[in-house]
C-alpha cells in the first residue's frame, strides 16, 4: 500500500490552518516504517544506505587506517607517524577538521596553544618542549668531545652566512621590553674567532664569551665575600707572602692554540705559582688524560653535501694534558699582603731615618 504523502500549504493567505496542517502529518506508522526499509536489498531504502555510510565511517576510526594523507582532506596508509588523530573524534575525519589540522602545525611563525605540557599554567616540573630517553640509555647525551662530532643536539641552528649573527633563543615581556637573547657568531668571513653573546635588557652584548676562551663583560665580575659564609678564616702571613711573591716570575707569552699572529699575554707559570701558593693552582705539573678525539674532516657538512673525497672522521685514544689553571682574582689578597708587609718596613725604615736626622741636626747644633 502506497503511503498518501499530503503537502502542507505554509501560505500565509489560503494556506492550511493549524488543524488541517496535523491532519496531514498523521501519518500511518507502518508505513512510514516500510518507506525506510525499502525492499530489504543493499542498494535502496534509507536505513540500507545509512548502515553502508556507518560503515565507510567506521573504519576512519579503525588504527590500521586513522591518518591523515598526503593531500589536504584525504587518508591513506603509512601517515599514522603524522597525525594519529584527526579532527574532535580520535581517529576520525569531520567536515571543517582541514582548517584545524592546517593551523596546528605551520611552517611560518608557528603558535603553540595545547598539546602536553604547553599552557599548564604553575604545574610544576611540566614543559613546552622535551627530548627525553629511557632510562637504561643515554638518549642524546655523551661526551663533552663529541659535541662537534655524531651527537644529537636537542636543537640545530644553521648558520650558513658567517658574518651574520644568528640568534637561538629570546625572552620577551611583550608590548614592555626584550628581556634577553643568546646569539652566536661566526666572526666574519674567514675569521678564526668564534664567539656566543648575551644580549639582556637592551644592552647588546653585555657579556661575550669567545672561542678563545676569553669572556668579555660590560661591567664588573662580583663573587660572594660575606662574613657570614666563611669559616676557619685566619690571616695571612705578610712576610710569608711577601717572600713568595719576591721569587715569582712574571712575563709575557703567547698562547700556542692561538694563531701567531695574536697580540702576547701576560701571567704567570701554573707550577711556579703553585710552588709559592697552592690554593690558586689547580692540577698537576705535566699530568695527562686519555680523551676519545676526532680524527680527520669533522666540517659538518649537510647529508649529501659531503665533497666526493670526503671520509668520515673516527674518533682515537689519545694522551692529552690535563692543563693547570690559575686563580688569578684569588692572587689579589696575596698582593695586598705583600703590600702591607712592604708599607710596614717602609714606614719603619722612615720612622728610624727620622730619629738618626734628628740625632744629626742635635749634633750640629752643638
Amino acid at each position: 500500500m502506497a503511503m498518501n504523502i499530503q503537502r502542507i500549504n505554509f501560505d500565509p493567505i489560503g494556506g492550511d490552518s493549524v488543524t488541517a496542517a496535523f491532519r496531514k502529518l498523521d501519518l500511518d506508522v507502518g508505513e512510514v516504517v516500510n518507506a525506510i526499509d525499502g525492499d530489504g536489498s543493499t542498494t535502496s531504502g534509507i536505513s540500507n544506505r545509512l548502515a553502508l555510510a556507518e560503515n565507510k565511517l567506521g573504519a576512519l576510526g579503525n588504527v590500521s587506517t586513522r591518518n591523515i594523507g598526503t593531500s589536504a582532506g584525504t587518508v591513506a596508509a603509512g601517515d599514522d607517524a603524522r597525525f594519529l588523530t584527526v579532527g574532535t573524534t580520535p581517529g576520525t575525519v569531520a567536515a571543517g577538521d582541514d582548517a584545524r589540522i592546517t593551523s596546528a602545525l605551520p611552517k611560518v611563525n608557528p603558535t603553540f596553544s595545547g598539546g602536553s605540557g604547553i599552557g599548564r599554567t604553575g604545574v610544576k616540573f611540566e614543559y613546552a618542549f622535551r627530548v627525553s630517553n629511557g632510562n637504561s640509555d643515554n638518549g642524546i647525551g655523551g661526551a663533552y668531545g663529541e659535541w662537534a662530532g655524531d651527537l644529537t643536539p636537542a636543537v640545530q641552528i644553521d648558520c650558513q652566512a658567517p658574518s651574520s649573527h644568528y640568534m637561538g633563543i629570546r625572552w620577551t615581556h611583550w608590548g614592555v621590553k626584550h628581556l634577553a637573547a643568546i646569539h652566536a657568531y661566526e666572526g666574519g668571513a674567514g675569521s678564526p674567532t668564534t664567539l656566543i653573546g648575551f644580549h639582556i635588557a637592551g644592552k647588546t652584548n653585555s657579556h661575550i664569551f669567545d672561542s678563545n676562551g676569553n669572556a668579555f663583560f660590560a661591567g664588573t665580575l662580583s663573587q660572594n665575600s660575606d662574613y657570614r659564609i666563611k669559616a676557619n678564616a685566619s690571616s695571612l702571613s705578610a712576610p710569608e707572602v711577601a717572600a713568595g711573591l719576591r721569587v715569582l716570575n712574571p712575563l709575557t707569552y703567547n698562547d700556542t692554540r692561538r694563531p701567531a699572529t695574536d697580540r702576547p699575554l701576560v701571567g704567570l707559570f701554573a707550577h711556579e705559582l703553585q710552588a709559592q701558593f697552592p690554593l690558586l693552582v689547580d692540577g698537576e705539573k705535566d699530568a695527562v688524560q686519555t680523551e676519545m678525539v676526532w680524527v680527520g674532516d669533522t666540517t659538518p657538512y649537510l647529508p649529501g653535501m659531503e665533497p666526493s673525497d670526503y671520509t668520515p672522521p673516527h674518533q682515537e685514544s689519545r694522551q692529552m694534558p690535563l692543563l693547570q689553571n690559575v686563580n688569578y682574582v684569588g692572587l689579589v689578597p696575596y698582593l695586598i699582603a705583600g703590600w702591607q708587609h712592604s708599607d710596614q718596613r717602609l714606614g719603619a725604615l722612615e720612622a728610624e731615618i727620622g730619629a738618626l736626622r734628628t740625632q744629626v741636626e742635635a749634633l750640629l747644633a752643638r
